[in-house]
């Protein structure tokens, strides 16, 4: 249980950290403009964007470094947590981008859907749990990852039915991140094995930055996503 709890607490910080402030924002927005299908389509589609650049690469990283991260983060002792935190890594590139749906339930006036979606995803986590628990934190961790993707599609369909938003949508926003992701974690997995050191910890996570935003670039579209979203930093920081 230690394990597990410090590897799901260390997984999801910087995550919830990122979405829960994006989503305090979000939702008025989108409540706002409920009634412009093509602003709110527009807003949801910026807004799973930005998430999917920044949490995306995070869960990539996790995944790729995860023995380097334990061990400078919690120390050699927690070194069984790497397994476990690698997995989470693997049902975190989906979760927060998959999850933000909630906003959008929330911002059209259908709590009560949402509240069933959740009922269901608990019932059916919850179970995966009971079942995985005998073999181990780590056997754990993965049938976590595997209900996530395994729920992603009916809980999507049946949440956004009659609403502006579609499985379109939802791709035509993430699949750069993804892509570039995919590209650039075997490189970042590759160096970070072997020795526990901060320069190869260092090393990875640079080499993968590096990769992810060339890849970014040279992707239809890219270096101008990139660009707004650096300018709506800026002006929010000035």
């Amino acid at each position: 249980l230690g394990l597990y709890t410090r590897a799901y607490s260390l997984m999801l910080f910087p995550i919830n950290n990122i979405r829960g402030p994006l989503s305090a924002v979000a939702l008025p927005a989108m409540s706002r403009l409920q009634g412009d299908t093509e602003r709110f389509r527009a807003y949801y589609r910026r807004l799973v964007a930005l998430l999917g650049i920044v949490t995306m690469p995070i869960a990539a990283i996790c995944f790729s470094c995860s023995e380097q991260i334990i061990f400078f983060l919690l120390g050699e002792k927690w070194a069984e947590t790497s397994k476990i935190v690698r997995w989470l890594a693997v049902a975190s590139f989906l979760q927060p981008v998959s999850g933000i749906f909630g906003i959008i339930l929330m911002a059209k006036g259908l709590a009560n859907r949402h509240l069933r979606c959740g009922i269901v995803t608990s019932i059916i986590i919850s179970v995966t749990f009971l079942v995985s628990v005998f073999w181990g934190p780590e056997k754990l961790a993965i049938s976590y990852a595997v209900a996530q993707y395994a729920l992603f599609l009916p809980i999507f369909l049946y949440a956004s039915k009659g609403t502006e938003i579609s499985l379109h949508d939802f791709f035509i926003s993430v699949w750069r991140p993804a892509i570039c992701c995919v590209v650039s974690t075997p490189l970042a997995y590759s160096i970070g094995q072997g020795a526990l050191s901060f320069e190869r910890l260092i090393g990875a996570i640079s080499v993968f930055c590096g990769m992810y935003t060339f890849s970014y670039c040279l992707l239809p579209g890219g270096i101008s996503e990139l660009r707004y979203y650096f300018k709506r930093i800026q002006n929010s920081l000035m």
